[in-house]
């Protein structure tokens, strides 16, 4: 396998052409973004990340969690997709990852959150992306086939997904996931 270094943000990760093995810190003023391993091919294609809109924006709060996500393809092919995230009073449009066909938005109740990511790739690109909420709601897009890797992360309360990183040309290549490590827990009872 070819391997390449990728700098970000002051902090090297060294990714094979197929997944990326470890977790990586993100250096920051508090060091609470953790990027996941990068599944699917990285080979030849363009680099994009979440997280300078995550550091950078003045909207960000510790309460923000994914409120929506845009998800583009059909039940079978897995062409794109984009997050949204929101603590109640503030809404941040993060970056779209691949193309923009046959979308669709849809919310994630407050008080949810997402529990698990699933992806389904092979060497041409990601085929399949699942999503599954604390409440056990499956928001999908593509189909997994018989052929593909599959990669699954997983997310808790305190630890959420927050964005996302990954790799594409005119097919979405790659993707991983960024969890935030210093979240606020969101109290049921309050009322933004």
């Amino acid at each position: 396998m070819r391997q390449s270094i990728v700098f970000a943000v002051s902090v090297c990760l060294v990714l094979t052409s197929e997944v990326a093995n470890a977790a990586v810190t993100y250096m920051t003023k508090n060091e609470c973004f953790q990027v996941t391993p990068i599944s699917g091919s990285t080979s030849y294609a363009s680099y994009q990340s979440d997280f300078s809109t995550l550091q950078a924006s003045s909207s960000f709060t510790q309460k923000m969690r994914v409120s929506k996500l845009k998800l583009c393809g059909t039940f079978l092919d897995f062409d794109g997709l984009q997050m949204f995230i929101s603590d109640g009073a503030q809404t941040i449009a993060l970056g779209k990852f691949g193309r923009e066909s046959s979308c669709e938005e849809v919310v994630v109740p407050r008080g949810t959150w997402i529990t698990k990511a699933e992806l389904g790739y092979n060497s041409v690109g990601l085929n399949f992306f699942r999503a599954t909420t604390n409440q056990n709601v499956k928001i999908e897009r593509g189909q997994f086939r018989s052929t593909d890797k599959r990669y699954t992360e997983f997310f808790t309360e305190d630890e959420p997904l927050i964005g996302l990183v990954g790799y594409e040309t005119s097919v979405l290549k790659a993707l991983g996931f960024y969890r935030y490590k210093c979240a606020t827990a969101i109290d049921p009872n309050e009322v933004v």
